[in-house]
């Protein structure tokens, strides 16, 4: 198989992957429920083994052609040779294909432009978090509940949340602490404390910095949806071993979907972490039981390994070239 065959089986894949990975994703719904954080993991990597994958198919199309040359003679044989060293193929066999310093140029630009991006998107997230976190504590008293150190702000609203760690932690409203008792509080507590644990506000910091466009993609869009899904599950699972499910259940139903106070879209991206949420009662008292179909999960981990087999297989030669010192 040519390389031009192998880029064009590769470029189809991620086609599809990336237009129907979506059911994939919601057909794997129930098996991810039973795992959560294996699942997050899961499809966490998936997503950047997605792009990784897309990116390389650049430099494996350098492989196909030998394109028309563009730099001076001695410069343009000594980038042949690096390409020859690189390349696994007998021979390039495409005149036509584009040259092969402006194919690299276009994946090592794409690939700046996203760390670029998602470094800016980082640091404008990481500003409004700090933000609101000092609007909050200016204006909410710090206790100590059930031995945890809480943020309590007034609010007619049933509020529960958690910033991360370094940024103030759980934030509870005056009406959260009205309307619960002790042991559904005490669920509420684990569940924010279970966010900070299991550093669910890292993984939603990383994901958060994902470009727009990318996350337009509708593999990327149900990926992020069904990992705060799933950290909202996991979170649940902690706080049932800790209180049971009757509190849990009653803490989530009096809840009801309060979120953070007045918070702009951007702002809340990232920013906080709800307890909030009646539906997902029915996964704690086990209404999605029965069997389980394991062939949506297997699917998506085999299509994942695939790419991540793929990237690999592209990117070692090239990295192996630069340590030899062909750059």
């Amino acid at each position: 198989m040519t390389a031009l065959a192998i880029a064009l089986v590769l470029a189809a894949g991620l086609i599809a992957l990336g237009a129907w990975g979506p059911k994939l994703i919601h057909a794997a719904g129930p098996s991810f429920r039973r795992r959560p954080r294996m699942a997050v993991g899961l499809l966490g990597t998936g997503i950047f083994l997605w792009i990784a994958a897309a990116l390389s198919l650049a430099p494996l199309l350098v492989w196909a052609g030998t394109g028309p040359q563009i730099l001076p003679d001695r410069a343009s044989q000594i980038c042949v040779s690096c390409l020859q060293a690189t390349n696994p193929f007998a021979s390039a066999q495409l005149p036509w294909a584009p040259p092969a310093l402006l194919t690299i140029s276009f994946s090592l630009l794409a690939l700046a432009g996203l760390l670029a991006i998602g470094l800016v998107r980082l640091v404008r997230t990481e500003r409004s978090t700090e933000q609101l976190s000092r609007d909050l504590h200016a204006q909410g008293e710090s206790r100590t509940i059930a031995g945890a150190k809480v943020l309590v702000v007034s609010d007619s609203r049933p509020l529960a949340f958690t910033f991360p760690a370094r940024k103030g932690g759980i934030v509870l409203s005056t009406q959260t602490l009205q309307r619960l008792d002790d042991n559904e509080l005490a669920g509420v507590l684990a569940h924010e404390k279970a966010h900070l644990s299991q550093r669910h506000h890292l993984t939603s910091q990383i994901l958060e910095a994902l470009p727009p466009l990318i996350r337009r993609i509708p593999l990327v869009s149900a990926t992020l949806q069904s990992i705060g899904e799933l950290q909202e599950i996991a979170a649940d699972n902690a706080a049932q071993r800790e209180v049971g499910t009757v509190a849990l259940a009653s803490a989530l139903l009096k809840m009801g979907g309060g979120s953070a106070p007045s918070m702009s879209a951007e702002r809340q991206g990232v920013a906080v972490l709800n307890a909030a949420g009646s539906g997902r009662i029915q996964q704690l008292v086990g209404a999605h039981g029965g069997k389980v179909n394991f062939r949506p999960a297997l699917a998506l981990t085999l299509s994942f390994a695939l790419l991540g087999a793929a990237w690999l297989a592209i990117s070692t030669p090239y990295l192996r070239a630069l340590l030899q010192g062909c750059w």
